[in-house]
């Protein structure tokens, strides 16, 4: 069974991604969260945390932001 992800930690990554409002790698969220714990996050772990705060803000769209929508996945997938 997967681990349960806490709603701080992704609270935390989300908090990081907003606070880039000009955008960022996978690389630098992964520099800050080093800076926060003091230990690199594992990369894969930290592309799902990403894909689920994505898809979960997603759900919440309506289908007028499809085009937002693909372009946040493709991003995302573009850094890994």
């Amino acid at each position: 069974m997967p681990r349960t992800t806490s709603t701080e930690e992704m609270l935390q990554i989300e908090a990081i991604v907003a606070g880039l409002a000009h955008g960022a790698g996978i690389a630098t969220i992964e520099a800050e969260l080093e800076r926060l714990h003091g230990h690199k996050p594992n990369r894969r772990t930290l592309q799902r945390r990403l894909h689920k705060l994505v898809a979960d803000w997603c759900a919440r769209l309506t289908p007028v932001h499809v085009q937002v929508q693909q372009h946040l996945f493709f991003s995302i997938h573009a850094t890994a």
